[in-house]
């Protein structure tokens, strides 16, 4: 008996090299999106020193404050700034 997702695969050598790429391909992808704590507060850091504060100020510390609220603003939008109230794709 041959399995439901043999069958489902895809016709022909290059048809099953294209989908194993895309697989691999998405794989990658999803991980090198990855960043650890420590990489993103150095992140931060080297942001807000590129602005001219000083570590250990009070305006360092409200800078990496607005750092992390508009990394949680963004993660907050799945479609984007640009989804939302006078976007129609539809008629």
């Amino acid at each position: 008996m041959v399995s439901v997702a043999w069958e489902s695969r895809p016709k022909g050598r290059w048809a099953w090299l294209a989908a194993t790429l895309g697989v691999v391909a998405a794989g990658t992808i999803a991980l090198t999106g990855c960043e650890t704590a420590e990489q993103i507060r150095q992140s931060d850091e080297q942001q807000c020193a590129s602005y001219g504060f000083q570590p250990g100020t009070v305006p360092f510390a409200q800078c990496l404050q607005q750092q992390d609220l508009a990394r949680q603003y963004r993660l907050e939008q799945p479609w984007g700034p640009w989804w939302g109230y006078g976007y129609r794709i539809w008629r």
